[in-house]
């Protein structure tokens, strides 16, 4: 049996774009990729509403993604695959992040699961990036106010990730070449286009998961 953690914001909780409820749990992007993957590979998923990838959420209290990490990753070891999907928040109009400074935090998130590993004594996880999705200014309706301005924030982030991941020899997958918020959401996601990143994310851990197992 593989594990694979999924840590991200929103999107991974579920919201859900057209009810701005949560997805019912099939359609939920966990229950999805772990219906993909099948019965063999454990798919854990720790989404929050508003964390960011570090520092707190100009907008919404106590959702430092980093500061948040270290125990929450640490409860699951241990991990083959860890797969990280946050950014989006971190481009809203009260915390607008740099997308140099979003990929000097996941560094940061390399060497802290290294150091909990290594005190746990289990070898690291695979590292998957996944960029945000696009935000949709001329979409944005609910979240008009908090994401004011965030498009372009947004592509210097997903930018800024292909680029470190690539530095790094991380995979990664560019969200915003796979789905996209639709109705006046402009920042979540519909079942739909939830099951498309899903689908996404599983054809990017398959041939990891294959490495692993010495297929």
């Amino acid at each position: 049996m593989k594990t694979v953690l999924l840590y991200g914001d929103s999107i991974l909780w579920g919201v859900n774009a057209l009810t701005g409820k949560r997805h019912e749990p099939q359609d939920r992007l966990e229950k999805v990729l772990q219906a993909k993957l099948g019965p063999d590979v454990d798919v854990i998923a720790e989404g929050l509403r508003g964390r960011t990838m570090f520092d707190e959420n100009g907008s919404f209290p106590q959702r430092n993604g980093l500061q948040q990490f270290g125990p929450i990753v640490a409860s699951h070891l241990p991990v083959d695959i860890l797969v990280i999907m946050l950014g989006a928040n971190d481009a809203n109009a009260t915390t607008r992040h740099s997308g140099e400074s979003v990929a000097d935090a996941l560094d940061a998130y390399v060497g802290e699961v290294k150091g909990w590993c290594d005190f746990m004594k289990y070898d690291p996880p695979e590292l998957l990036v996944v960029t945000p999705s696009d935000v949709a200014d001329h979409e944005l309706v609910a979240f008009a106010q908090i994401f004011a301005g965030a498009a372009e924030r947004i592509t210097s982030i997903g930018d800024a990730i292909l680029s470190r991941a690539a530095e790094r020899g991380w995979r990664a997958l560019d969200a915003r070449t796979v789905c996209k918020s639709v109705g006046q959401d402009g920042v979540h996601l519909d079942a739909v286009e939830t099951k498309k990143l899903a689908l996404s994310i599983a054809e990017c851990l398959e041939p990891m998961l294959a490495t692993s197992r010495g297929e």
